[in-house]
């Protein structure tokens, strides 16, 4: 039977080794009634198409531009595609889905 975690099963989990979730910024603003707020680390757009194939040696890897956040901490977006790198690490333990 599936069930939502609560805050205190979170910080529970937080406890333990590897814990949930590492690499937060501010553990107190980010666990929420039933989740945890992720933090964005940086943002790139993509620049040119990659590939996926079935062997790493025809693999292509996207050219990114780094997007700069201006003096009040935005980054204006303009459409298309891009890839976010958050702050944090999670480690979910086998019985818990996400």
């Amino acid at each position: 039977m599936a069930a939502i975690l609560s805050k205190q099963d979170i910080q529970r989990l937080l406890q333990q080794e590897p814990p949930l979730v590492e690499g937060y910024v501010n553990l107190k603003e980010q666990v929420q009634p039933n989740g945890i707020d992720l933090t964005l680390r940086n943002i790139a757009l993509l620049q040119s198409s990659g590939k996926i194939a079935t062997t790493d040696s025809h693999r292509l890897v996207s050219d990114l531009a780094p997007l700069v956040f201006d003096g009040l901490g935005f980054v204006d977006l303009i459409p298309g595609a891009y890839i976010i790198t958050y702050n944090e690490i999670v480690h979910l333990p086998k019985n818990i889905m996400a």
